[in-house]
């Protein structure tokens, strides 16, 4: 699940600074950035495609544990004990 967010928002980020890229204006960002801007550039049309089938599923089963449910409550943070 994690590599399809990465693949559906570092292509998304990758389409929106198209401009910035043709400009040749990608130096102004961090080197960590522009890192991973290669690494997206290294995704195919079928990667895309398979990350949003992917979420697709999810939300479809979100979609169905909520036709049951109200709410799913869950921990916001790990347990830890605190020593005085």
């Amino acid at each position: 699940m994690r590599i399809a967010q990465v693949v559906s928002y570092g292509c998304e980020l990758l389409c929106s600074l198209v401009p910035q890229f043709q400009k040749r204006r990608f130096q102004k960002l961090a080197l960590d950035s522009r890192i991973n801007l290669a690494v997206c550039q290294s995704f195919t049309a079928s990667d895309y495609v398979a990350a949003q089938r992917l979420r697709r599923r999810l939300m479809y089963y979100h979609t169905e544990i909520f036709k049951k449910v109200d709410i799913i409550v869950t921990p916001s943070t790990g347990y830890y004990k605190l020593s005085y």
